[in-house]
């Protein structure tokens, strides 16, 4: 059964196994203003433990307390959870407010699956309130090592970049090159590919897309991978070069061929809503107009060609 009161700042302690793990400075700097202008309006949350409470919610409203020099601090008591509980409630009351960092929740994440046995993401998903995208994000920054890792601990580059890569590079390469994946292997392309970002070859996550493309097209032209051609040699050069962008390796190898496939599918799209409101039609007055813009469209095409 839970019940407020006003507790002693003194009696309260924070959780070492905290899944935020990292408060910023200035974000407390701030939340500490706030309250020194209009009180804490909304009480931590706190169990029994020893002789005193040790916090479920509110550790950065209890930091700003002792900060302030507040001697109590309204505090909703609850029942003591088990492990597994604490960090469930900890997501569903974090994550609603505000997100954690990439490294923490990923933490947080792993605590849970030990605890619980659930690695499923979807299941995961359903305990925490993340999605299950997020959640294959979170297992993957769990397998990330080196200074790919210190780099998206640290903030330097967001979790999101890497993912990215290993979707559109890592896991392609691994399924339809796996000769070439082989000499590298996952870790040593996403360290080159941390690179690249560095000298500035890649600056957004979209363009690393494009990679898929020409290793779909290098699978196409040597399906059983015995006789590695130009875009195998396209694709060694982009993990290996840091100063080759995606978006370069991309155009000057198979960009009009992708996009011709495009529009080929463009194309049967258009041609299929015309036959599909010509269908429809039911008088001469209605097929008009629809016979009129084909016929517009293809002295176009008649005159670009």
């Amino acid at each position: 059964m839970s019940k407020l009161l006003d507790l002693e700042v003194a009696s309260v302690h924070a959780d070492p196994n905290n899944p935020r793990e990292r408060f910023p400075q200035e974000e407390l700097d701030r939340l500490a203003e706030s309250i020194d202008q209009v009180g804490i309006l909304v009480p931590v949350v706190v169990y029994p433990e020893g002789d005193g409470y040790r916090l479920l919610d509110g550790e950065r409203r209890w930091r700003c307390a002792q900060t302030l020099g507040y001697e109590t601090i309204p505090a909703v008591i609850v029942d003591p959870p088990d492990e597994a509980a604490r960090l469930q409630q900890m997501f569903n009351i974090h994550l609603v407010r505000e997100h954690w960092q990439d490294i923490p929740t990923a933490h947080a994440l792993k605590k849970l699956m030990d605890e619980t046995g659930v690695s499923s993401a979807t299941q995961l998903s359903s305990m925490t309130g993340i999605s299950t995208q997020q959640v294959s994000r979170y297992l993957f920054a769990l397998n990330l090592t080196g200074s790919v890792w210190d780099a998206v601990e640290s903030g330097e580059v967001p979790l999101n970049y890497f993912y990215e890569v290993y979707k559109s590079v890592v896991r392609p390469l691994e399924s339809d090159r796996p000769v070439l994946f082989q000499k590298f292997g996952a870790e040593k392309i996403l360290e080159n590919f941390l690179s690249k970002r560095e000298s500035g070859a890649i600056s957004d996550v979209v363009s690393v897309r494009d990679a898929k493309y020409i290793i779909r097209k290098a699978a196409e032209d040597d399906p059983d991978g015995s006789d590695p051609g130009p875009l195998d040699a396209t694709l060694e050069k982009l993990i290996t070069d840091n100063e080759l962008s995606v978006k370069d390796a991309y155009e000057e190898s198979v960009m009009i061929s992708v996009e011709a496939d495009k529009l080929e599918s463009r194309a049967d799209n258009l041609v299929a809503a015309f036959t599909r409101l010509l269908d429809k039609a039911t008088t001469d007055e209605e097929a008009r107009p629809i016979k009129d813009i084909a016929r517009g469209l293809v002295r176009q095409l008649e005159h670009l060609i």
